[in-house]
């Protein structure tokens, strides 16, 4: 019975797809667009109450996109480089 279930198992994990680990390109710009937005409007939504406040919640939101850039979007853009390079050759 054991070997049955063996099979079975065996089986079921070649069926299976195996999650990607990476994050894509487009997956990343996403992000990116999504940061960029709602540290945006949180600023939208700030200028009303506290008005001093608006230019260092700005400095926040381009060190985070800056941030993102760097840790997010660049590894996957310089893969999909790589990519494309060999590719080409």
């Amino acid at each position: 019975m054991s070997e049955k279930q063996d099979l079975t198992q065996a089986a079921s994990d070649k069926a299976l797809p195996q999650p990607k680990s990476k994050m894509t390109l487009v997956n990343s710009l996403i992000i990116l667009v999504i940061v960029y937005l709602v540290s945006g409007l949180g600023a939208l939504f700030a200028t009303p109450k506290a008005s001093s406040l608006v230019p260092w919640l700005e400095l926040v939101q381009w060190v985070l996109v800056i941030i993102w850039l760097l840790v997010g979007v660049r590894p996957p853009f310089m893969e999909w480089r790589r990519q494309s390079r060999e590719n080409n050759e």
